[in-house]
């Protein structure tokens, strides 16, 4: 997992900083928590690739996933 982790922040990190807080707020507004929260659980170490945590909204987690895939 801590591949993901990698991954993750690579992906944020690649993003404008609206894009970046469009997917945070996203993620954060479904599970109900602060997107500093989010952040912090989609970089830790037990974290899954952040399209897992999008399957909510399937065209924004098909997005995600096809840009950390290329």
């Amino acid at each position: 997992m801590a591949q993901n982790v990698s991954k993750n922040a690579q992906y944020l990190d690649s993003l404008s900083s609206s894009q970046k807080e469009e997917i945070l707020k996203a993620v954060a507004t479904h599970y109900r928590v602060f997107v500093s929260e989010m952040e912090d659980e989609l970089i830790d170490c037990d974290a899954e690739s952040l399209y897992e945590y999008l399957a909510f909204d399937k065209v924004m987690a098909m997005q995600v996933y096809q840009d950390m895939t290329k």
